[in-house]
């Protein structure tokens, strides 16, 4: 049998509503409060899935050997 390459690629998505002097500094906050994990998504921000085959240039330009798990 043939192996085939599967991306699997799950959305998570949340609407978070700041007070700020600019719609920049309102991005810049909620970035900042991301990246100090005092917002997290999880399951319940779930949006969507998406299961394609990788083509070899794909795979080249993206993976470059990490993040591939056998399942064989």
């Amino acid at each position: 049998m043939k192996v085939y390459k599967i991306k699997i690629t799950e959305s998570l998505s949340r609407v978070v509503e700041i007070e700020a002097g600019s719609s920049e500094d309102a991005v810049a906050k909620v970035n900042g409060l991301y990246k100090n994990a005092v917002i997290t998504l999880d399951s319940s921000d779930y949006t969507e899935v998406n299961i394609c085959e990788l083509t070899d240039a794909e795979l080249l330009e993206k993976l470059s050997g990490k993040n591939v798990k056998s399942l064989n």
